[in-house]
Protein backbone atom coordinates (compact mmCIF):
# COMPACT_ATOMS: atom_id res chain seq x y z
CA UNK A 1 0.00 0.00 0.00
CA UNK A 2 1.20 3.29 -0.12
CA UNK A 3 2.13 5.94 3.03
CA UNK A 4 2.48 4.26 6.24
CA UNK A 5 2.13 0.40 6.79
CA UNK A 6 2.05 -1.51 9.59
CA UNK A 7 3.53 -4.92 10.18
CA UNK A 8 3.96 -7.65 12.89
CA UNK A 9 5.94 -11.10 13.33
CA UNK A 10 4.33 -14.15 14.92
CA UNK A 11 6.94 -14.69 17.79
CA UNK A 12 7.11 -12.49 20.78
CA UNK A 13 10.50 -11.11 22.13
CA UNK A 14 11.15 -11.71 25.71
CA UNK A 15 12.74 -8.87 27.46
CA UNK A 16 16.87 -8.71 26.54
CA UNK A 17 16.01 -10.77 23.42
CA UNK A 18 17.88 -9.54 20.52
CA UNK A 19 16.37 -9.24 16.91
CA UNK A 20 17.51 -7.43 13.76
CA UNK A 21 15.17 -6.69 11.26
CA UNK A 22 15.68 -7.07 7.36
CA UNK A 23 13.79 -6.49 4.01
CA UNK A 24 13.49 -10.26 2.66
CA UNK A 25 11.66 -8.84 -0.61
CA UNK A 26 11.25 -5.62 -2.13
CA UNK A 27 8.21 -4.29 -3.42
CA UNK A 28 7.46 -4.86 -7.10
CA UNK A 29 9.10 -1.56 -8.41
CA UNK A 30 10.72 -0.40 -5.27
CA UNK A 31 13.64 -0.73 -3.17
CA UNK A 32 13.55 -0.66 0.81
CA UNK A 33 16.41 -0.04 3.39
CA UNK A 34 16.21 0.63 6.89
CA UNK A 35 15.88 3.67 8.34
CA UNK A 36 15.80 3.24 12.37
CA UNK A 37 14.85 0.89 14.96
CA UNK A 38 15.61 -2.37 12.89
CA UNK A 39 17.76 -3.73 15.31
CA UNK A 40 18.89 -3.90 18.64
CA UNK A 41 17.70 -5.64 22.12
CA UNK A 42 13.87 -5.76 22.92
CA UNK A 43 13.51 -3.58 26.51
CA UNK A 44 10.08 -3.30 28.48
CA UNK A 45 8.21 -1.76 26.00
CA UNK A 46 5.09 -3.28 24.21
CA UNK A 47 6.56 -2.81 20.48
CA UNK A 48 9.52 -1.90 18.74
CA UNK A 49 8.91 0.96 16.60
CA UNK A 50 11.40 -0.53 13.35
CA UNK A 51 11.05 2.09 10.57
CA UNK A 52 12.09 1.29 6.55
CA UNK A 53 12.11 4.22 4.03
CA UNK A 54 10.80 2.84 0.70
CA UNK A 55 11.59 4.63 -2.46
CA UNK A 56 10.54 4.25 -6.38
CA UNK A 57 13.19 2.14 -8.42
CA UNK A 58 13.71 4.59 -11.34
CA UNK A 59 16.17 4.54 -14.05
CA UNK A 60 18.09 7.00 -17.59
CA UNK A 61 16.39 6.44 -21.17
CA UNK A 62 19.58 6.62 -22.72
CA UNK A 63 20.24 6.57 -27.17
CA UNK A 64 22.55 7.83 -29.75
CA UNK A 65 21.87 10.23 -33.21
CA UNK A 66 23.34 8.55 -36.54
CA UNK A 67 23.53 10.60 -39.40
CA UNK A 68 23.62 14.25 -37.45
CA UNK A 69 25.57 16.66 -39.38
CA UNK A 70 26.66 19.93 -38.01
CA UNK A 71 24.49 22.66 -39.14
CA UNK A 72 25.62 25.60 -41.60
CA UNK A 73 24.61 28.33 -39.67
CA UNK A 74 25.13 28.76 -35.61
CA UNK A 75 21.45 29.87 -35.49
CA UNK A 76 20.55 26.62 -37.09
CA UNK A 77 17.74 24.87 -35.50
CA UNK A 78 19.95 21.90 -33.53
CA UNK A 79 18.16 17.88 -32.95
CA UNK A 80 15.19 18.53 -30.11
CA UNK A 81 14.28 15.43 -28.69
CA UNK A 82 11.91 14.85 -25.78
CA UNK A 83 10.54 12.35 -23.73
CA UNK A 84 6.52 12.72 -23.41
CA UNK A 85 5.55 15.49 -22.03
CA UNK A 86 7.08 15.10 -18.62
CA UNK A 87 10.42 16.00 -19.45
CA UNK A 88 12.72 19.01 -20.83
CA UNK A 89 13.52 18.73 -23.91
CA UNK A 90 17.30 17.84 -24.88
CA UNK A 91 19.14 19.02 -27.66
CA UNK A 92 21.27 17.25 -29.42
CA UNK A 93 24.05 18.87 -31.51
CA UNK A 94 26.57 17.00 -34.23
CA UNK A 95 30.04 16.14 -33.03
CA UNK A 96 33.00 17.68 -34.67
CA UNK A 97 35.27 14.30 -34.69
CA UNK A 98 32.93 11.71 -36.39
CA UNK A 99 31.28 10.02 -33.31
CA UNK A 100 27.47 9.71 -33.02
CA UNK A 101 25.87 12.16 -29.80
CA UNK A 102 24.40 10.63 -27.29
CA UNK A 103 21.43 11.62 -25.13
CA UNK A 104 19.37 10.62 -22.10
CA UNK A 105 16.39 11.28 -20.37
CA UNK A 106 14.80 10.69 -16.98
CA UNK A 107 14.99 8.90 -14.66
CA UNK A 108 12.08 7.15 -15.18
CA UNK A 109 10.04 5.37 -12.55
CA UNK A 110 10.30 0.89 -13.33
CA UNK A 111 7.09 0.50 -14.45
CA UNK A 112 5.99 3.56 -15.97
CA UNK A 113 5.64 4.27 -19.72
CA UNK A 114 8.47 6.32 -22.00
CA UNK A 115 8.39 7.97 -25.29
CA UNK A 116 11.12 9.81 -27.25
CA UNK A 117 9.84 11.90 -30.25
CA UNK A 118 11.77 14.35 -32.37
CA UNK A 119 10.24 17.85 -31.17
CA UNK A 120 12.18 19.46 -33.47
CA UNK A 121 13.76 18.49 -36.58
CA UNK A 122 17.33 20.16 -37.52
CA UNK A 123 17.50 22.15 -41.11
CA UNK A 124 18.14 20.19 -43.60
CA UNK A 125 17.62 16.53 -42.01
CA UNK A 126 14.45 14.39 -41.41
CA UNK A 127 15.14 12.51 -38.26
CA UNK A 128 13.51 9.37 -37.05
CA UNK A 129 13.05 7.58 -33.80
CA UNK A 130 13.79 3.43 -33.11
CA UNK A 131 13.05 1.96 -30.23
CA UNK A 132 11.80 5.40 -28.59
CA UNK A 133 8.79 3.74 -26.68
CA UNK A 134 8.19 1.50 -23.91
CA UNK A 135 7.72 0.63 -20.19
CA UNK A 136 10.43 0.68 -18.02
CA UNK A 137 11.96 -1.92 -16.95
CA UNK A 138 14.26 -3.18 -14.15
CA UNK A 139 17.50 -1.06 -15.79
CA UNK A 140 18.68 1.39 -17.84
CA UNK A 141 17.29 1.95 -21.40
CA UNK A 142 20.16 1.89 -23.58
CA UNK A 143 18.56 0.89 -26.96
CA UNK A 144 16.77 4.37 -28.36
CA UNK A 145 18.66 5.53 -31.93
CA UNK A 146 17.56 8.41 -33.68
CA UNK A 147 18.99 8.06 -37.65
CA UNK A 148 18.76 11.63 -39.03
CA UNK A 149 18.95 11.69 -43.16
CA UNK A 150 19.34 15.04 -45.82
CA UNK A 151 15.76 16.30 -46.34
Amino acid sequence: GAGDVGFTFARRLSYGDAYSITVKHNPDHMTCSPNRGTSGTAGQTTSIAAIFTCAQNAYMVTGWVVGLTPPVAKEDAKLVLINGSTSSPSTVVATTDGTNPVFSFGPVNEGSAYGITVQTQPKGQFCTVVNGSGYMGGDVVRNVQVNCKPQ
